[in-house]
């Protein structure tokens, strides 16, 4: 009886793309049950950035893709992505105003949401990307626009405001802000800069679109 030979580097392959795409398509709706569940977003975005995120980048490469920016690779995408960061700003300040909040649930806010979401929400991005296009970058990006997708649908778009206004040119001008930032990853491997654009966006739904430190812990 001949024996089955089974390459190794195949079928690791095979369970890298498997898990990309199960995190795609079914952690959205875990993350929107644990939402419904307890009634409280905060709790199903620590489980979003700690297990899908932290941890499984660190189970993949044993670090972070943090603090190694190399700037010289990448000076033509940063200046995109500053463009694209200040029509979002302008469209948010426009069609939203700003919001008067207590000190102390600004800076909670700040810290909790902008900061924490701002490191670690694209970096459940990438980890899909990596692992559903670890054959074919093509899979990968078509996974990761699929969770992207999913998770606003399912999870941040319940409770997240959005700007009034030009919502057409807010949206184009967020997906150039997903992309550009793809190109720069896929460059250095890196998203140092991504989490800086990351985190003044989330900013900007901070001061200027309402977005409460109640709202992220009771719906």
């Amino acid at each position: 009886m001949d024996k089955i030979i089974i390459n190794p580097v195949k079928q690791n392959a095979r369970v890298k793309q498997y898990l990309g795409w199960f995190i795609a398509v079914i952690f959205p709706f875990a993350v929107y049950g644990m939402m419904e569940a307890t009634k409280m977003p905060v709790i199903a975005s620590i489980v979003y950035w700690a297990v899908c995120g932290i941890m499984l980048r660190y189970t993949m490469e044993r670090k972070l893709p943090f603090f190694k920016p190399q700037i010289n690779k990448v000076k033509k995408e940063i200046i995109l992505i500053v463009i694209a960061t200040i029509t979002c700003a302008y469209l948010y300040m426009v069609g939203a105003g700003s919001v008067e909040m207590p000190p102390k649930e600004l800076y909670l806010n700040a810290f909790l949401f902008a900061f924490f979401n701002g490191c670690f929400e694209h970096l459940v991005w990438i980890n899909v990307f990596d692992l559903a296009g670890c054959k074919y970058k093509l899979g990968g990006f078509l996974a990761t626009l699929i969770y992207i997708i999913l998770i606003q649908f399912m999870f941040w778009g319940k409770f997240m405001p959005m700007p009034n206004g030009n919502l057409t040119l807010f949206v184009l001008s967020q997906a150039l802000t997903i992309i550009i930032p793809f190109i720069m990853y896929i460059k250095t491997r890196d998203i140092t800069i991504w989490s800086i654009h990351r985190i003044i966006f989330n900013l900007l739904s901070v001061f200027f679109a309402g977005f409460g430190v109640s709202t992220f812990f009771n719906l």
